[in-house]
């Protein structure tokens, strides 16, 4: 899909299909050299991941890449894990602009010049849901 639709590899994939299909997303064409892959179908990521230096192999370098599984109905340990994570990364975040992701493409362009001109740091909450 993503070569006939001409677009570039992304530095994060969020999949929710798992299987084979969250496999392919570590390719080249569909992930950046250090990009991150999350999914929340099923644990294999933490169980067996991703063989980065096989699928770098392709490019002829090890690409770095990251797999996670999220856990939908995460218990009481993962959510305490969760808000150590925010407590712990809270005074380095900055609040942003929540929007939709079906409408993070069209905000990240319309921003993007402006934040380049002012080297500001924009953060974008998006709501996923």
């Amino acid at each position: 899909m993503f070569r006939d639709r001409h677009w570039d590899p992304v530095d994060i994939v969020l999949d929710c299909a798992g299987g084979e299909v969250f496999r392919r997303a570590h390719a080249p064409s569909v992930m950046r050299n250090g990009g991150v892959a999350m999914t929340c179908v099923d644990a294999w990521p933490e169980q067996d991941p991703v063989d980065t230096t096989e699928q770098g192999a392709l490019g002829g370098e090890n690409r770095e890449l990251q797999s996670h599984f999220l856990a939908v109905n995460p218990n009481g340990a993962a959510l305490r894990q969760i808000a150590s994570l925010v407590e712990g990364n809270f005074d380095s975040f900055k609040a942003g602009t929540v929007i939709d992701l079906v409408n993070v493409t069209n905000i990240l362009r319309a921003t993007a010049a402006s934040v380049a001109k002012t080297q500001g740091d924009t953060i974008f909450v998006v709501r996923v849901n």
